[in-house]
């Protein structure tokens, strides 16, 4: 049985136009591809008709999940399947719930790295990708039918190729072409799952751990609750969220000893904790409260016992010029005939 996607850019005249130009070598060899998106915050008004796009129960994110996937698709379609992916998302308005920012870099299996941002509370509408290459550039755009534009050195090319009425129709004739046993479906349910991870990746860290500085009221009013030790306030009379996040460490490190919380429920981004001190305190090994920053902040924050000191054993003081070493005898294990061997020590004078 076979699968398509509506990944319809696959089959469009004007994705297919900029694909010839990159197959033709009009731009030499392909080292980068990037992508800007800047967008105007919308009216969050209940009969505004695209917030849906926003509701994470209907589109599955934000704008940039609805709509950036088609981009990474046709960049799938022309230089194959990215393999590394790095990627920052936030909320900075806090107009909704998902996010509205979205910082990425990732690289192909082929070699080819690419670069975007996309920024859904802008000042004004922009969007645009360029292929970078050896000899020259191509810019084209996701969602708006404009001229490609070829660029080599300081003269430019344009290309108008516009859409069809029906912007799906071509690649439904390619279903139809196949399922007719002549062509086949050029976007199929694995292109489809690469794609689908690869914006998995770049929205991973934000669905893990959004930013509770910059959410909507509902969602912040539910962290509030959960979490008190870092709010202050809490909901007004007329049922909206009073509270502010505390934003100091420090008062952060305080409330949280105060409620004799574990090590590892300190923020580790805050914390500047090494991996292997976050792991120990993950596992309950004793680590000194000093290497982990909330010493100072709070003396009441349970300490490690140290083990006693063996009091046979003198410490030579630090203007000292030289000690004397425990007689060989008091050590256990030691024979009499080793005493002999032992000499005196100094230490050169600092």
């Amino acid at each position: 049985m076979s699968l398509w996607v509506g990944y319809y850019r696959r089959a469009l005249p004007r994705f297919l136009a900029v694909k010839a130009l990159v197959e033709s070598g009009a731009i030499g060899t392909v080292r980068a591809v990037a992508s800007r998106v800047s967008q105007k915050l919308p009216q969050m008004t209940p009969d505004n008709p695209i917030l849906w796009r926003v509701d994470a129960a209907k589109s599955g994110g934000g704008f940039f999940f609805e709509g950036a996937c088609h981009t990474f698709d046709f960049l799938d379609f022309m230089f194959g399947p990215i393999v590394d992916v790095r990627a920052i998302a936030a909320n900075q308005a806090g107009a909704w719930a998902p996010e509205d920012i979205v910082a990425a870099t990732y690289r192909f299996d082929s070699g080819i790295v690419g670069t975007g941002l996309w920024c859904y509370a802008a000042d004004h509408d922009h969007e645009m990708n360029e292929i970078v290459g050896s000899t020259g550039r191509i810019r084209f755009s996701t969602s708006q039918p404009v001229p490609i534009q070829l660029l080599r050195g300081s003269a430019v090319e344009e290309y108008p190729v516009g859409d069809p009425p029906h912007v799906h129709q071509p690649l439904i004739q390619s279903i139809v072409d196949e399922l007719n046993g002549h062509g086949r479906c050029p976007s199929t349910g694995e292109t489809a799952a690469r794609t689908a991870r690869v914006m998995d990746e770049i929205l991973a860290g934000f669905r893990k751990h959004p930013s509770r500085a910059h959410q909507s009221v509902a969602t912040r009013r539910m962290v509030e609750r959960s979490d008190p030790h870092l709010f202050e306030g809490g909901d007004a009379e007329d049922g909206s969220s009073a509270a502010t996040p505390i934003t100091s460490f420090e008062e952060r490190c305080r409330r949280m000893g105060r409620a004799q919380r574990h090590p590892s429920a300190i923020s580790a981004r805050a914390n500047r904790m090494p991996p292997r001190l976050q792991r120990a305190a993950r596992h309950g090994v004793p680590c000194s409260p000093a290497r982990m920053g909330v010493a100072a902040l709070d003396p009441s924050y349970p300490r490690p016992a140290r083990p006693p000191m063996d009091a046979s054993i003198r410490c030579p003081s630090a203007r000292s010029t030289s000690f004397e070493m425990p007689s060989p005898a008091s050590v256990p294990g030691t024979s009499e005939a080793a005493s002999a061997s032992v000499l005196p020590v100094n230490r050169p004078p600092r």
